[in-house]
């Protein structure tokens, strides 16, 4: 087993519990995952140097003390980027079988909900935010939306995280939900599909408000997580990884229809695939 592969096993077995080095090894035995006690040792006192476990002297049953393992900060830290990796491979591989199915099954959906959004694409000033462009979602709206449009549309995100689109008329903004680098009344509509922290839930609806003209579309994305309780679907976890809400407060439907009510006169919602989006048009000015 390459030495990586060998740490985070041993971090996974840590999450569940803390471990001495007797023990850890026996366990990696069990499921096919054996190396030398010495080895483990070594590898044990890497990590440890590295920040990922922390270790322990306690006394065991028979008086003789022992050193126990557990995990550190950045333990925790390398297993939420190790899953959020392999569930964006996951999901990779669902757009990819997405991609190829009849445009009947999927796409046509996908347009008709956009369609649903923004009806008149052909004259817009067009926002989209996004603060993970990667996932290809988005960069299938992206592309959408590109051949619909004969103007610009301006893409505000976090620059160092894009990925390079072959679109001429995307132009990227530096910014995120609650600072959009355009003026006041510009866009005829703005779209959002990451959804904000619920902290900064109403500050980025103001936010779109100040950006959307008077008689503008702003809409907002919300993963459809109907599960609340553990334990969850493998379904309801992976989108909850894929869409950063692990350890996230769960926003109710109301609340966000009620934020968007100080702000927009009209509210509605539309579901698609996992997705629920809150439109709001004919602002209220403050």
């Amino acid at each position: 087993m390459k030495k990586h592969d060998l740490k985070i096993a041993i971090l996974r077995l840590l999450m569940l519990k803390e471990m001495h080095g007797y023990e850890i090894g026996r366990y990696l035995t069990t499921v096919g995952q054996s190396g030398q006690l010495s080895y483990i040792y070594q590898i044990l006192s890497e990590m440890r140097k590295d920040g990922l476990i922390k270790s322990l002297w306690l006394k065991g049953a028979l008086g003789a003390k022992r050193k126990v393992y557990s995990l550190d900060t950045r333990g925790w830290q390398e297993l939420q980027n190790t899953l959020r990796e392999l569930v964006n491979s996951v999901h990779e591989f669902y757009m990819d079988y997405l991609a190829r199915l009849p445009p009947e099954k999927w796409l046509l959906k996908w347009e008709r909900m956009i369609t649903n959004i923004v009806p008149e694409l052909s004259l817009l000033n067009l926002v989209f935010v996004t603060v993970n462009p990667q996932i290809k979602t988005y960069q299938f709206a992206l592309e959408y939306y590109s051949a619909k449009i004969k103007g610009d549309i301006y893409l505000v995100t976090q620059k160092s995280k894009l990925l390079t689109l072959n679109l001429n008329n995307v132009v990227v903004l530096n910014g995120d939900h609650t600072n959009i680098p355009l003026k006041k009344n510009f866009a005829d509509a703005i779209i959002a599909f990451d959804p904000p922290q619920i902290e900064i839930l109403q500050d980025s609806i103001a936010e779109f408000c100040r950006v959307v003209k008077e008689d503008g579309v702003a809409a907002l994305g919300y993963p459809n997580l109907e599960e609340q309780d553990d334990p969850l679907t493998i379904g309801a976890y992976i989108e909850r990884i894929q869409y950063g809400l692990e350890n996230r407060v769960f926003i109710d439907e109301g609340s966000i229809r009620s934020t968007f009510e100080k702000y927009f006169k009209t509210v509605t919602s539309v579901k698609t695939a996992d997705f629920t989006f809150f439109i709001g048009k004919n602002k209220i000015e403050s």
